[in-house]
């Protein structure tokens, strides 16, 4: 009797990089906030918000596997984005998991059709649904604050 197993995914490594989507409804003065970041006890273990890949330069592959097979730059992650409004961040895998080390979250790589010719860099973040409530609203918070640190598109700025 064989056993029904979904397709293997790749685990983005601590020094990968991602890029996430601000939208500008969920940010206050042009700042992500932890709206940007809702992480649900009821989400899918196979369907976590979205992120992107970051490019990596393709000497980085030692460093950064994904980011420079399959990575996304930032201009086409906003081609991803619901809309040209939206804010850019860019975050460390392994420091936007700091906070949650020893538990099972990781960011995976998942093909997202939707993205089109960018499908391979789409990424997502999962194994936060077994979290405490508490813990996981103190991840949105750490999040955001990282995000906050390092955006690289503010939302609602038209793109350059």
């Amino acid at each position: 009797m064989g056993t029904n197993i979904g397709p293997v995914r790749e685990i983005l490594g601590n020094s990968e990089h991602v890029l996430r989507g601000l939208n500008p409804i969920h940010c206050e003065a042009g700042l992500p906030t932890r709206a940007c970041f809702l992480l649900s006890a009821n989400d899918r273990p196979d369907d976590g918000p979205s992120y992107g890949i970051h490019e990596a330069p393709a000497d980085q592959v030692h460093i950064s596997p994904l980011g420079a097979r399959q990575g996304i730059s930032v201009e086409a992650f906003l081609s991803v984005l619901p809309s040209r409004e939206y804010g850019v961040a860019r975050l460390n895998v392994g420091r936007a998991l700091q906070e949650v080390v020893g538990r099972a979250m990781v960011f995976v790589q998942k093909d997202d059709e939707k993205w089109l010719q960018h499908a391979a860099a789409h990424a997502m973040i999962t194994g936060y649904q077994t979290l405490g409530n508490q813990i996981r609203k103190d991840l949105q918070r750490y999040l955001a604050k990282l995000a906050a640190e390092a955006v690289l598109k503010p939302p609602g700025e038209k793109p350059k």
